[in-house]
């Protein structure tokens, strides 16, 4: 446990934060653990909740622990449990967690079977940790009672319901919410409740399961799959058809790497319809691109319409932005050998004209550049440089990400597959 508390704190000094006084708690809780004195170690743990990412990321390591049968862990969240602290009802839900683990009596299980599901709140308000711990409780329950169908759809739409009145103070929670939906989705899936298309339409995207990662649903592999690969699974056993081909399409619509687009080709039947599927379900939820009539008027005057187009707001101060012209130059002439109707590449540069036209000439570039102002960045909501959009044929745009953006051009474009 020390180790993982030392490392936390070496995080914890490399991030954005100056507050010094949650640090100071910090090393006293520290002090008052490694001496085992749990009741002032609680003390100073509870004074953490004043400063949320510190006291969610300090419990995550220890409760952590405790799953790996750390007996110190456990004490420690024992105290906390039973103490009158304001943070106790944070906690108290995971303490009754590990009691069920240990728990092999049956009568003392049923209690532990009414008392969490009376305890269900479905009024959450800020107890976000309620919602995982009392579903990771459930489960434990449920796979030593054996509870029935109609017991199952029972608590299944109380903690839904648990779920959906929980606040979500920050984007890793509100992953969490959705991943919870999922897993509801998937039992009532089991019980034959819900239809593939409530599996399926659940949100949940790569850059949530990075946080949900995060959580301690990775140490109840059992009860929390992968949803991508609990879904894949399903697509996989389907007869090879439209439906297979759609919810395939569906699915690495969410999930594009590489492996998923060559998993998704072996599931075509025909490989001439992947285009048009693919493009339904990668754009459905882009939307018009709509940058102002005098960068529209500059785009159609450079452009032609119906292709596809890069738009790269950029400036020459920003580094960034310089270091990734290169490689635009270089993908749309490689494009341009390997497409009859090649991706356009132009740029609004949020700069001083004369400087523009220097670098432009220094660095040899004859790619199309618009000088735009303050009014421009505000209708394009551009909040960082370098701001990428990829625009349809259609004209609808995705903004792509900061890294691989040649990938993810080359998987919505489909264009040199």
């Amino acid at each position: 446990m020390k180790y993982y508390l030392q490392l936390f704190i070496v995080l914890l000094l490399g991030a954005n934060c100056t507050a010094q006084l949650p640090f100071h708690w910090l090393q006293k809780a520290r002090e008052h653990y490694k001496n085992e004195d749990y009741k002032n170690s609680v003390i100073y743990f509870d004074s953490l909740s004043n400063a949320p990412n510190l006291f969610d990321m300090t419990f995550g390591l220890i409760m952590q622990h405790a799953i790996e049968d750390s007996l110190k862990a456990e004490l420690l969240i024992e105290e906390y449990a039973k103490s009158s602290v304001s943070s106790k009802d944070q906690i108290s839900p995971f303490y009754r967690i590990l009691q069920i683990q240990d728990c092999q009596n049956k009568e003392e299980l049923i209690a532990f079977k009414n008392e969490l599901y009376e305890t269900i709140n479905l009024a959450a308000g800020k107890n976000y940790y309620s919602a995982q711990f009392n579903t990771i409780g459930f489960f434990e329950l449920q796979n030593k009672l054996q509870f029935s169908s109609s017991e199952t759809q029972d608590w299944i739409d109380k903690l839904s319901r648990q779920n959906i009145n929980t606040v979500a103070p920050n984007n890793g929670i509100s992953a969490v919410k959705n991943y919870l939906r999922f897993i509801y989705a998937q039992q009532r899936y089991e019980l034959g409740l819900n239809t593939l298309d409530d599996i399926f339409n659940v949100p949940c995207n790569p850059t949530d399961q990075a946080f949900i990662d995060r959580f301690i649903f990775n140490k109840f592999p059992d009860f929390f799959p992968n949803k991508f690969e609990y879904q894949k699974g399903i697509i996989e056993q389907m007869e090879n058809g439209t439906t297979k081909e759609n919810y395939g399409t569906q699915l690495v619509a969410n999930h594009i790497t590489d492996k998923n687009l060559n998993w998704l080709k072996s599931i075509y039947r025909n490989k001439d319809d992947i285009k048009k599927n693919w493009y339904n379900q990668s754009q459905k939820d882009w939307k018009q691109f709509n940058p102002g009539a005098d960068i529209n008027a500059y785009i159609d005057s450079v452009g032609n319409k119906g292709t596809w187009k890069i738009i790269d707001v950029w400036g020459t101060w920003c580094k960034p932005c310089v270091k990734e012209l290169p490689h635009f130059v270089q993908m749309q002439k490689a494009f341009k050998k390997l497409n009859a109707n090649p991706i356009e590449f132009i740029t609004l540069c949020n700069d001083e004209p004369e400087k523009v036209s220097r670098f432009m000439g220094k660095n040899k570039y004859d790619f199309p550049v618009m000088i735009i102002g303050r009014p421009q960045l505000n209708q394009l909501e551009v909040d960082k440089y370098p701001t990428t959009f990829l625009i349809s044929p259609d004209n609808k745009f995705v903004r792509l990400p900061g890294e691989n953006k040649a990938f993810f051009i080359k998987a919505y474009t489909m264009l040199d597959w």
